[in-house]
């Protein structure tokens, strides 16, 4: 159980994601605030892969990436804002 009114950030997206998922199915009895670190996520791979990589992201290259991801992305978080 969340507590009531709590927030629940989400910012790990490998494996079961049954955190989220839990999060989501007590937002409106116990008012938990769901927010979605999708964006977090993926920047910190992004600059670990241009670390790695010795590349350069930039905002446009970023925002193809993200939407590359975005489509593969689990439905379970996809509609979290």
């Amino acid at each position: 159980m969340f507590p009531l009114g709590g927030v629940a950030w989400e910012r790990n997206y490998r494996g079961e994601l049954q955190f989220p998922r839990q999060a989501l199915a007590q937002r409106e009895t116990r008012q938990v605030g769901v927010e979605d670190g999708w964006l977090y996520f993926l920047h910190g791979w992004t600059q670990a892969i241009a670390e790695v990589l010795k590349v350069r992201i930039d905002g446009p290259l970023f925002q193809r990436l993200a939407a590359i991801a975005g489509a593969i992305r689990q439905p379970a978080l996809a509609d979290v804002r």
